[in-house]
């Protein structure tokens, strides 16, 4: 979902668009794979779906997950992040059952200013909280997220 009033202020050619758009598809595909390790994706339809974020600033990669959930069918979607800016959680209150967020200043710039550490998260780390989340999982007997 593009932004046309962004596009347009930030005067970007439809080009680099599609060529953004086929580089980040490739992105995500490889995450995928990396992180599912073969496993299915989890079928969503008719659960309470609860997305996380670390904060959110324009709100596009969230309103494309709840586009993308909704689309798959889930019962109710609920967003849960610590901070984001106070007219960007009234759209997403629109798109989803529920929004929890902790922190809505005026002041808002971008999510960084809230964080002392907000470097990128690792495929290695994000390897290891599944592992570690799904041998916790299997050990319980809940389902595998």
């Amino acid at each position: 979902m593009l932004d046309s009033n962004l596009v347009e202020y930030l005067d970007v050619s439809q080009e680099y668009i599609a060529e953004e758009s086929e580089r980040q598809r490739r992105e995500i595909e490889r995450r995928q794979g990396v992180y599912r390790q073969g496993m299915a994706p989890r079928q969503i339809a008719d659960k309470d779906v609860i997305i996380v974020d670390d904060g959110i600033a324009t709100g596009s990669t969230m309103k494309a997950a709840l586009t993308s959930v909704k689309n798959k069918g889930a019962k109710s979607l609920t967003v849960a992040i610590p901070v984001g800016p106070p007219s960007t959680i009234e759209e997403l209150k629109k798109m989803a059952d529920r929004v929890v967020c902790l922190y809505t200043p005026e002041d808002f710039q971008a999510i960084g200013q809230f964080y002392q550490d907000f470097s990128q998260t690792s495929d290695h780390e994000v390897i290891s909280l599944l592992k570690k989340c799904r041998q916790n999982t299997a050990k319980t007997g809940a389902p595998l997220p």
